[in-house]
């Protein structure tokens, strides 16, 4: 848009109390390689007006002695310096920024200094991913083929490379961590390097792998990430709010299919699971419904940490025209007056799953309901926030995640 200049009024004088002159924003990882100059300019925008210090605390006065020898900071805010993996560092190191209008103590950050050894040019070595900190970054998708080849060099000329998968701490994997801290359907081929195959299971790994050749070795730190497939459909979660005691729920998978939890003696007890079955209310009652979009292998495709509403159903729908939806927190409440067999559909990020509900009569009733074909339905985003939403599960007693929980150890 084109530039404008307004002049406000004057007003009255502002104070600024000594609490609101500090604000922290936040800790920053700086990586740097042992032996190697490093420069990082740590300014938040090019103004010659700012002034930087550095310290051993969140407040206070300069004092250059908490950076490790071989490091300075400038004036403008230029990290730099070269370090040696050996150097002894500091937790605390402040840097701190000041203005003309604070010229003591404005904007501070807490630096975290991290060395990674050198690449050793005289023996077996691989490019990058030397520590934990610096891992190789791996991407990978559900269903979809994956291939990475890992190469080490430098090692003796008459001795091949042998390659092979072991836990960060060096140990290797045990039989029953595949599928849950290594993917399972990956493999890593002992003499090419080469890791490949296909995972079902979006989930997040670390691992090494350990080139040896003759009497040298090398690791490569790896981090790898496989994300969902794109969905397909939603898992749906039903409970009967205040159930307390046997807190039943039917999960309803995309295919329709069912698995029916619940605790026969009292939840201080054995959880029985049975597949089949089907969400039954009596006449009048209420089912609580949750959902979240999935992929053809079962894996919830919206982060567990963000997005909250991408677990909340967009719309539910009913055959029954007088079944009354209505939003609880993060769920939805569905009251169902007349007895009969309904059909719900339940919609979440665009993908929809649809089920029957049998709607027992009350004592009494002969009502059996129509199915008619109006539907009622509820939009938009609730403002009560996640918390909300995990208390709604909890009180439901098995929330999504207890379905991927028997398959998911990562």
């Amino acid at each position: 848009m084109t530039p404008t200049s307004v002049t406000s009024a004057p007003s009255s004088t502002v104070v600024v109390e000594d609490s609101d002159r500090r604000f922290i924003y936040g800790q920053r990882v700086v990586p740097v390689t042992s032996g190697e100059p490093f420069s990082v300019d740590l300014a938040p925008v090019d103004n010659p007006d700012l002034s930087f210090f550095v310290n051993g605390s969140i407040s206070g006065t300069a004092d250059p002695s908490v950076l490790p020898a071989g490091v300075t900071l400038s004036e403008d805010g230029v990290l730099s310096g070269t370090l040696e993996s050996s150097t002894p560092l500091r937790d605390q190191i402040w840097v701190h920024v000041t203005t003309p209008y604070h010229p003591g103590d404005g904007l501070s950050e807490r630096i975290l200094l991290s060395v990674a050894p050198a690449e050793d040019d005289g023996g077996l070595s691989f490019t990058g991913g030397t520590t934990e900190d610096h891992a190789v970054q791996l991407l990978a998708q559900a269903g979809k083929a994956f291939s990475h080849t890992f190469q080490a060099s430098g090692g003796p000329v008459d001795e091949p490379v042998r390659y092979s998968i072991v836990r960060p701490d060096g140990q290797p994997f045990p039989a029953s961590d595949i599928g849950a801290s290594f993917p399972a359907g990956i493999t890593l081929d002992p003499t090419t390097g080469v890791l490949s195959g296909t995972d079902t299971q979006a989930a997040h790994y670390t691992f090494a792998v350990v080139a040896t050749s003759g009497e040298q070795t090398a690791t490569q730190y790896v981090d790898l990430r496989t994300a969902p497939a794109p969905a397909v459909g939603a898992l749906v979660t039903v409970t009967r709010p205040g159930d307390l005691r046997e807190q039943r729920t039917w999960t309803i998978q995309p295919d329709g299919s069912v698995e029916t939890t619940w605790f026969p003696n009292g939840p201080q007890h054995d959880i029985e699971r049975t597949t089949g079955g089907r969400p039954t209310v009596p006449q009048g009652g209420t089912l609580r419904i949750a959902a979240a979009p999935v992929d053809a292998f079962g894996n919830i495709t919206v982060p567990l940490d963000g997005d909250w509403d991408g677990r909340t159903p967009d719309t539910v729908t009913s055959d029954v025209a007088s079944d009354v939806v209505e939003r609880a927190g993060w769920n939805a409440d569905v009251t169902f007056p007349h007895a009969s067999t309904h059909t719900l559909t339940v919609t979440s990020q665009g993908v929809s799953t649809t089920f029957p509900v049998t709607v027992v009569p009350s004592a009494g009733t002969t009502g059996t309901g129509t199915g008619t074909t109006g539907s009622l339905a509820f939009t938009g985003a609730d403002t009560t926030g996640p918390i909300a939403w995990g208390l709604g599960l909890l009180a439901s007693g098995v929330a999504l995640l207890t379905l991927r929980a028997r398959r998911r150890r990562a």
